[in-house]
C-alpha cells in the first residue's frame, strides 16, 4: 500500500493514471482517492492487486478507507491512509471516526499516513510541541489498540526547506493481532531526496541469525569446576590452519560447548546423589532430635546440611527464573494482554533488522 499526498486536481484524469503506472512500473494495480479540498492535497492510495484484495472503499476528508484481504497472508486487513488536519478539535474527531468505523468492521487494521502531530517532544525539534494534542494522539492508539511500529533508518520524517524544524509526522500504526501473524514486520525510513517528507516502507523481512552458539546459564559461573572446564577446552583446542579466524572460532566454541555439556550432566547427576544423601542424613538427626540423644557435632553437621541444600536450591532457582524469563518471551504465559503487549513493544523496539552500510 502507497500513499501520495498533494493531488490538487478534483478527479484523476487520463494523465494521472498514466503517471500512476508510470510510477508504479506496471498495471497491476488498484486505487482508491479522496479529492483535494481548500489548501489541502488529496489523498490517493495504491496497491497491487496480486498482493492486497480489496472489497470496498469508504473515502473522508481527512481518510481513505479500503477494506480487502491480504492475499499472501490471507489476512482479512482494513487500511487507514490518513491525512490529518492542522486543526487540534478537527484532529480530535478523526481519531473518535476511525475508532467508530473500526468497531463496525471485522479483520486487522492498518492506519498510516501524515498524522500531523507527534508523540512526544523528543519526536519535534525546531517547533512548538503541543502536549494536549500528543495526548489525544496517544489516547487514541491506545483505544484503538494499535501499536506503533519503530521506524529505522531515521529519526525525523519531515524537514523544512530551511533545516530547522524537524519532525515524526508520519508512521505505520497496526493492530496487535496483526502482529503477532507477522511479528517480523518492520518500518523503514527512505531517502527525502525533493519532497519534504521521507517515503516509509512497511515490510515483512524475517531474519535468521542462526542458532546461538550454546546456552549458559547464570548459576555455572557459581560453580566450582567452570572455570577449569572452560580452560581446559580451550587447550585442547587445535585450529586448523586450513580455515579462517572465524570459523576456527566456531569450532573452538563448539568444543567448549561440548565440555560444559558434558560437566553440567556430571554435575546434575552429583546433585542429586547429594540431595538424597542430605535428605536422608536430616531425617536420622531429626530422629535423634527427638528421641533427646542427639549431640553438639550433630547439630553441627544438620546446620552445614541445611546451609548446603540452601545453595543447591538457589542454584536451582536462578536457573529457573532464567528459564522463565526465556519461556516468556518466546511463548508467553497465562498472564493478561496488557502485559503480553508490553514484551511485543519492547521485543520490536530492542529488535535488530540489519544494518545499513553504503546504502546496502
Amino acid at each position: 500500500m502507497v500513499n501520495f499526498i498533494g493531488l490538487q486536481e478534483t478527479r484523476l484524469t487520463r494523465v494521472d493514471l498514466f503517471k500512476i503506472r508510470s510510477l508504479w512500473g506496471n498495471s497491476t494495480f488498484d486505487f482508491a482517492c479522496s479529492t483535494a479540498r481548500g489548501c489541502s492535497g488529496g489523498i490517493l492510495s495504491v496497491w497491487d492487486t496480486s498482493v492486497f484484495k480489496k472489497e470496498r472503499i469508504h473515502c473522508h476528508e481527512n481518510v481513505v478507507i479500503v477494506e480487502g484481504c491480504w492475499i499472501r497472508k490471507n489476512i482479512e486487513c482494513t487500511t487507514f491512509n490518513v491525512y490529518a488536519p492542522q486543526d487540534a478539535g478537527k484532529k480530535k474527531d478523526l481519531w473518535q471516526y476511525v475508532i467508530s468505523y473500526m468497531s463496525r468492521v471485522n479483520g486487522d487494521f492498518i492506519v498510516f499516513g501524515d498524522f500531523n502531530v507527534v508523540r512526544s517532544s523528543n519526536e519535534r525539534r525546531g517547533s512548538l510541541f503541543s502536549v494536549s494534542q500528543a495526548v489525544d494522539f496517544n489516547n487514541f492508539i491506545y483505544e484503538a489498540d494499535l501499536f506503533d511500529i519503530p521506524m529505522e533508518g531515521r529519526k525525523f520524517i519531515r524537514m523544512d526547506k530551511a533545516g530547522v524544524k524537524l519532525s515524526r509526522l508520519d508512521r505505520f500504526l497496526i493492530s496487535e493481532s496483526l502482529l503477532d501473524a507477522i511479528p517480523d514486520i518492520s518500518c523503514i525510513a527512505l531517502d527525502r531526496r525533493w519532497s519534504d517528507h521521507c517515503p516509509l516502507l512497511l515490510k515483512d523481512d524475517h531474519n535468521n541469525y542462526g542458532l546461538i552458539s550454546f546456552k549458559l546459564f547464570n548459576s555455572w559461573l557459581q560453580m566450582d569446576g567452570f572455570s577449569d572446564v572452560v580452560s581446559q577446552a580451550v587447550k585442547e583446542f587445535v585450529p586448523d590452519c586450513t580455515l579462517n579466524k572465524c570459523l576456527n572460532l566456531k569450532n573452538k566454541l563448539k568444543l567448549v560447548k561440548a565440555k560444559l555439556k558434558d560437566w553440567q550432566a556430571d554435575m546434575r547427576k552429583l546433585k542429586g546423589e547429594q540431595g538424597k544423601e542430605f535428605i536422608n542424613r536430616l531425617l536420622d538427626i531429626d530422629k535423634l532430635i527427638d528421641s533427646g540423644t542427639v549431640s553438639a557435632d550433630d547439630m553441627v553437621e544438620r546446620k552445614n546440611i541445611l546451609q548446603q541444600v540452601s545453595d543447591i536450591d538457589k542454584a536451582e532457582s536462578m536457573d529457573y527464573a532464567q528459564k522463565a524469563k526465556v519461556k516468556w518471551a518466546v511463548e508467553g504465559d497465562e498472564n493478561s494482554n496488557f502485559f503480553h503487549g508490553m514484551l511485543k513493544r519492547k521485543r520490536k523496539q530492542m529488535a535488530i533488522k540489519g544494518i545499513s552500510q553504503h546504502g546496502t
